[in-house]
């Protein structure tokens, strides 16, 4: 048996043709030869593969003949889509078609109706979409052409629902941006980029459309990452403080907190363990500065740091003990060199800092003695013989710049200031005969024009006058000198001077005349209770006491 589409052999008793699709109908043999009407099926043809290329399907309009099936049955209707144009089957004769197929092609023609019909609403929609200033406000917010969305948002009405959902969508918008930026989709520059040409269309204020809160997220967030990132660059390059104090910016809404929490832990670490080797490393080397400076400077950043802190006290320590030790061992060289001053200096510098410290305190107590004791003898040398006080108070003034408030050197220095010459002029008289006239001569020089202090005399007429004081044995030495006034420097006058100790005639000057050269006189007044100057008239002369003055008269130790 063939089919009557594709003349293939097919199996008997089969509906459909198993290559073409073909609806199969038994020949009836009894036919008379009137053949009755025969339409062709609505089916597809579907062309079999053959040596010739393959027909396209294309559903076979039947030919309608009055009083066939096919005449009461509703076309069926088509899709909008091209016609197929393979070239129609040649009709064979068929059958009538059951009647039960309708139901079949009344569901086909529903279901195309409603293809054509949604296909008409959603070009009608798509023509809405594309035509509505809303739909065209978010069109061009997604592309970023933020211009054209402004305009587009002009010519939405005013108060309507489409500008509420403008509105909304803006701040959406800005969400997603500040979401694309947290995930690291856009950079910070280009957000803010965005955020502000946003605000530049003036749709919305900057609080209730999120921008002010965007941008301050963005950058607080901005400044969060690039000190993670820069904490990374100063770690490679070992630099620990720096990289902690970056790592300590970033915030704990960055997504890189808790790894720069990690890092400061592990840059803390690093950096304790560099300080406390390079601080032993210093410290062995005996610079302990160094290694406080490096301690002190870790604990700035790391300041509970109980293994640091444990290091300083340790240094501190150690630096005391190396300070007492190298002081002692240069004071010990500068006095083999007997340099009492340096030594002691040494020593007092060390006690600024150590002011308890036993060993120090008792070698400067060792090494003080020791200086005053060379100080009162190189006291005594100045002083000499010749009673030098002024050297020898010099010398213990020096001694004193270094050991200021050493009570030896102290004592001895009132003892030296004893020695100091006590003038005349300033005590006073125990006994006097005549006028006392002390400092009265203008100017104070002599017939020679040697300039002198203090000046004292007597004057009585016809008599010989004095001048008496009680010096109780506390004087050795008592020096003045004998001649005329400058303005006695041309008189013939004739006078002279008498000392008296204890009423015991010591010492007689020159006559004293207008041309007589100054007499320098010093004497022996050890023990001597009191002393007495006379002025005594030569040849009869009247006014004579003005021409033998006493110049600078004083009593020494």
């Amino acid at each position: 048996m063939n089919c009557t589409n594709c003349n293939r052999e097919i199996k008997p008793n089969v509906k459909f043709c198993m290559f073409c699709g073909q609806l199969v109908t038994p020949v009836q043999a009894a036919q008379p030869a009137a053949e009755p009407a025969v339409l062709p099926v609505i089916q597809p043809v579907i062309q079999p593969v053959q040596t010739a290329p393959a027909k396209a399907l294309q559903p076979v309009i039947p030919e309608k003949r009055p009083g066939s099936y096919y005449e009461s049955a509703s076309p069926v209707p088509q899709p909008p889509t091209a016609p197929l144009t393979p070239p129609a089957p040649a009709a064979l004769p068929l059958a009538p078609a059951p009647k039960r197929k309708s139901k079949k092609k009344l569901i086909l023609a529903a279901v195309l109706l409603v293809v054509a019909a949604a296909l008409v609403i959603t070009v009608a929609v798509v023509f809405t979409i594309v035509t509505n200033p809303a739909s065209k406000f978010e069109k061009n917010m997604d592309a970023g052409d933020f211009t054209e969305a402004q305009k587009n948002y002009l010519q939405i009405k005013s108060g309507s629902n489409d500008e509420k959902t403008a509105r909304k969508y803006i701040t959406s918008y800005i969400a997603k941006i500040v979401v694309q930026y947290d995930a690291r989709e856009v950079t910070a520059d280009n957000a803010i980029t965005s955020i502000l040409e946003i605000s530049e269309m003036e749709i919305m204020d900057d609080e209730s459309s999120g921008i002010t809160a965007a941008k301050e997220h963005i950058t607080t967030l901005e400044k969060s990452r690039i000190a993670f990132a820069t904490a990374g660059k100063l770690l490679s390059a070992k630099d620990y403080v720096g990289a902690i104090a970056q790592y300590k910016l970033v915030i704990k809404e960055d997504a890189d907190y808790a790894a720069s929490v990690k890092q400061i832990s592990f840059a803390s670490d690093t950096y304790r363990n560099d300080t406390l080797e390079k601080a032993k490393k210093l410290q062995s080397e005996d610079d302990y500065d160094g290694a406080l400076t490096v301690i002190t400077s870790a604990l700035t950043f790391l300041k509970d740091d109980s293994e640091l802190q444990q290091e300083l006290a340790l240094c501190k320590s150690g630096r005391l003990i190396f300070l007492r030790d190298q002081a002692l061992s240069k004071a010990a060289e500068a006095i083999q060199n007997s340099d009492f001053a340096g030594a002691l200096k040494i020593l007092n510098d060390g006690l600024i800092e150590q002011p308890n410290d036993a060993d120090l305190l008792n070698t400067s107590k060792e090494y003080e003695k020791q200086y005053a004791a060379s100080i009162l003898t190189q006291a005594a040398a100045a002083f000499g013989t010749g009673k030098k006080y002024e050297e020898a108070i010099a010398v213990i003034n020096n001694g004193l710049l270094i050991i200021p408030g050493n009570q030896t050197l102290m004592t001895q220095k009132s003892a030296y200031q004893e020695y100091k010459p006590v003038s005349l002029a300033d005590m006073d008289y125990f006994d006097l005969s005549g006028e006392l006239r002390i400092d009265s001569f203008d100017p104070m020089q002599d017939n020679y024009s040697n300039t002198y202090t203090h000046s004292i005399y007597s004057s009585q007429y016809y008599e010989t006058s004095f001048i008496s004081y009680l010096i109780e044995g506390k004087y050795t030495s008592f020096t003045f000198v004998c001649a005329v006034p400058f303005s006695k420097r041309a008189s013939n006058e004739f006078q002279s001077v008498q000392i008296f100790c204890d009423d015991n005639l010591v010492f007689t000057s020159n006559v004293l005349t207008g041309g007589a050269a100054p007499q320098t006189a010093s004497i022996d007044v050890t023990g001597v209770k009191i002393l007495r100057i006379q002025f005594t008239e030569e040849k009869g002369h009247q006014n004579w006491a003005y021409m033998a003055p006493v110049w600078d008269p004083a009593l020494q130790k």
